[in-house]
């Protein structure tokens, strides 16, 4: 008889398992969560038709919102993955604001993240936007938060362990098909012969669809959910 390993305990399910009584462990979880997923949140804000400013005010105020409340709160909102919860409590947030006064200032006047929407700003500019609805541009924005995060968990892990500089010459590679030219290019700077670089690339896209799909894990509640999540996400760039 095999038993089946236990799902580890991730930013999502620690927010889910202290819903009754949520404490610091619980709380510091959602806010790294919305450290890494306000440029969703903004994008989607910008979408349904706010300007630059209201959209950072109202991003500045969900996120305070959430954290004040320990995160989740319908039993509804509860299940399944974060990435749709935060969504439905998102368009809960914005309803509620527009019946008091139509202003969210940012948290009560005091921001809760450091907001850089310029880049945010440059990336939506290049949406088509025809075709992008607020909730695609959302999701879009939300798998593209992911790769941006696990890029710089991989930056991390090869710095670590002393080679920045393979990093940063190889990983515009991760997402391009095998070039020949691009490897014997590599392999005249790093002083290695074609095959290393090949092996180097290699086990580099590797690495990244670890740490991808790690992040992907800690969006879920339930670990059948990451495969089926990480497919749409990738979907949703087209």
């Amino acid at each position: 008889m095999t038993t089946q390993a236990p799902f580890r305990t991730t930013r999502w399910s620690l927010v889910l398992a202290a819903r009754q009584a949520p404490g610091s462990d619980a709380k510091r979880a959602l806010g790294e969560l919305c450290v890494l997923y306000w440029k969703p949140v903004y994008c989607y804000l910008r979408r349904i038709g706010n300007d630059p400013d209201s959209a950072m005010d109202l991003t500045q105020g969900f996120i305070a919102s959430l954290l004040e409340k320990g995160g989740v709160g319908t039993p509804e909102q509860e299940r399944g993955r974060f990435r749709t919860y935060l969504l439905a409590a998102l368009n809960h947030f914005v309803a509620d604001v527009r019946r008091r006064d139509g202003a969210a200032k940012r948290g009560g006047g005091v921001p809760v993240l450091p907001l850089e929407v310029d880049a945010v700003e440059r990336a939506l500019a290049l949406e088509p936007v025809d075709a992008m609805t607020p909730e695609k541009s959302y999701r879009r924005q939300w798998a593209l938060a992911l790769m941006e995060d696990s890029l710089a968990a991989l930056r991390r892990r090869y710095e670590k362990e002393g080679r920045g500089a393979l990093f940063e010459r190889l990983h515009p590679q991760i997402a391009r098909g095998e070039e020949a030219e691009r490897h014997a290019e590599a392999a005249a700077v790093l002083g290695m012969t074609v095959d290393a670089v090949k092996m180097a690339v290699s086990r580099m896209r590797k690495r990244y669809r670890e740490e991808l799909r790690a992040r992907v894990a800690e969006t879920v509640a339930d670990p059948a959910e990451i495969d089926d999540e990480l497919r749409g996400l990738i979907e949703s760039l087209g």
